[in-house]
């Protein structure tokens, strides 16, 4: 589970790696498996996975959407590789996939929102997609208030793939990292690949505000806390 910072990577910029890149990696390479025919469709963009998940499209030749709730997070993805970017304060997105995917809606959803987009991620999945569940920011219904659309599902042969990172075994890490490393570590040495640090960053002592600040959702890439001071 150890990896190195690689060449020429304060420690700052290292932390922003784990575990953002290897969720971002095992979501796109283990569980959707990903090739250059996809269009995926990448919701909260702008986050240290979506930023992540972004760029390891681009190399894989796919296509990505984009999904954010600021222009300065759409930006950004579309900065880093995305094709198409929607704000999702700004009507429903879940139409405009659809528009610029002539009909056919995204073959892969990375969907860490959950419970609010069950009917728009329905709407804009292609037949046969794979939808990657991966966290509930959206927060969780109780069962009796959570209806799916089971036969929209049934009739477009989706697949709702759900996936953690954290409660997986210490084999199943060590594998992921190995392959991330054999995957990207000359890219992010060249900067073809790059970690996305927001602006902002805090040390341990201000612990309590960087909570703050992340419950504001205006953060763009990873939010880093120094233990301590580093020249290097």
């Amino acid at each position: 589970q150890v990896m190195r910072i690689p060449q020429g990577y304060s420690f700052k910029l290292g932390a922003a790696i784990p575990e953002t890149w290897l969720t971002a990696f095992q979501l796109l390479h283990l569980v959707a498996k990903i090739n250059e025919t996809d269009t995926v469709l990448i919701h909260a963009a702008g986050s240290g996975v979506g930023t992540a998940a972004t760029q390891l499209c681009r190399i894989a030749g796919a296509t990505v959407i984009a999904t954010a709730g600021s222009d300065e997070k759409l930006e950004k993805a579309k900065e880093l590789g995305a094709l198409f970017c929607f704000n999702r304060k700004e009507g429903a997105w879940e139409e405009k996939v659809l528009e610029v995917t002539n009909g056919k809606g995204a073959t892969v959803i990375l969907d860490c929102i959950g419970y609010p987009y069950v009917p728009q991620n329905l709407q804009a999945i292609a037949r046969d997609g794979r939808w990657i569940l991966y966290g509930l920011m959206g927060g969780v219904k109780e069962e009796k208030e959570f209806q799916v659309n089971l036969r929209t599902i049934l009739m477009k042969r989706v697949q709702l793939l759900a996936s953690t990172l954290r409660a997986r075994s210490i084999e199943y890490k060590a594998d992921l990292v190995t392959k991330f490393i054999t995957h990207t570590s000359e890219r992010l040495k060249s900067g073809e690949l790059k970690p996305i640090i927001d602006k902002h960053s805090f040390t341990l002592d201000e612990i309590q505000q960087a909570h703050e600040y992340l419950l504001q959702n205006t953060s763009l890439g990873k939010v880093i806390v120094s233990v301590r001071e580093s020249k290097m």
